[in-house]
């Protein structure tokens, strides 16, 4: 009898195994298509969540027909608490640094991975459960060291953001990304970060980590902005001017809750002042000071000027309002 239930067990497991290395390299293509990461923990995460997730679903079922025909239902709402429960204490063992991002490929690449998941199910010799779980596993690493050694990253690109630029360095294998001061131009600016910035960031850079995030011109909608990008990927250290004056309410607030995003991520806040340098291997980049102030309602700060060369590309990046002032 132990025999049997430990048989069925295996069987069980081995075809959810099967099951999550088909979905994740079906998926796989779309997710770096779209520029979006891929988590190395995904097939067993969703071996974790999946029985979770079946009782989450079954459990508020219940609870929803049981609400509908007036039957006492306390005990499934325990129990869906508990599950609840268990669900996000699993998630909290998650981290960012399970993401790997993947920079845009030949489109022949990504329509080559599903072709090939498909054939080795359609092969006599490695349709076999074990057999396909190690062709899909030697498949799946192929694809991804392919990916990573062979995609080229762009060493200065700039992403469209209201009416001005974002900027994207890449060099010795960190990445810079520098706001002049555009991501708080709108109240939209969080779902833009989430969207379209981390996303396009990815798909040219391979990065799912930003080692020196910029912030020339802050304000209060940037905090926001930033938030949702430390949720959104890896920042290590963010550079930022010192101000002077009050902030007003709503400022504080945004700033806190920056300031809490900041701490449970483990982020190093650098302030910017004359004669700093970002050191990226054998380049560096210089922040100078400019004579025009800027001020965002009550709080007042210097105008900045980010300079260097980053492998031959001359970066001159100015604070957008000074660069609008100057050019108007």
């Amino acid at each position: 009898m132990n025999y049997r239930i430990l048989k069925r067990t295996e069987k069980i497991l081995v075809r959810s195994i099967q099951l999550q290395l088909y979905l994740t390299l079906i998926s796989g293509p779309i997710l770096v298509y779209w520029g979006l990461p891929v988590s190395i923990a995904s097939p067993l995460g969703n071996i974790l969540f999946h029985p979770l997730l079946t009782a989450f679903l079954f459990l508020s079922s219940l609870i929803f027909f049981c609400q509908i025909l007036h039957i006492p239902h306390g005990i499934f709402v325990f129990a869906l608490q508990k599950t609840s429960r268990s669900f996000h204490y699993l998630l909290a063992f998650g981290s960012q640094q399970w993401l790997v991002g993947f920079a845009k490929p030949p489109i022949w690449t990504l329509v080559a991975l599903p072709i090939a998941t498909a054939l080795i199910f359609c092969c006599k010799k490695t349709r076999t459960p074990y057999r396909s779980i190690g062709c899909l596993l030697a498949l799946s690493i192929l694809f991804g060291a392919y990916l990573k050694y062979t995609s080229k990253q762009e060493p200065v690109t700039s992403i469209a953001c209201n009416n001005g630029h974002v900027h994207i360095l890449y060099t010795d294998k960190q990445t810079v990304l520098i706001d002049p001061g555009v991501l708080g131009a709108r109240i939209s600016s969080a779902s833009w970060v989430e969207f379209t910035l981390v996303p396009t960031m990815i798909k040219m850079t391979g990065q799912t980590t930003i080692e020196h995030l910029v912030l020339l011109q802050p304000s209060q909608l940037t905090f926001d902005a930033i938030r949702a990008l430390c949720n959104a990927c890896r920042v290590k250290r963010i550079y930022m001017p010192l101000w002077q004056g009050p902030m007003t309410q709503g400022q504080k607030r945004s700033y806190a809750q920056y300031m809490d995003s900041v701490k449970t991520n483990n982020i190093e806040i650098i302030r910017i002042k004359p004669g700093l340098d970002i050191n990226l291997g054998s380049e560096k980049l210089t922040f100078t000071p400019q004579e025009q102030r800027i001020k965002s309602k009550d709080i007042e700060y210097n105008a900045w000027l980010i300079s260097g060369t980053i492998q031959g590309n001359t970066i001159n990046y100015f604070s957008h309002k000074f660069k609008k002032d100057d050019q108007a």
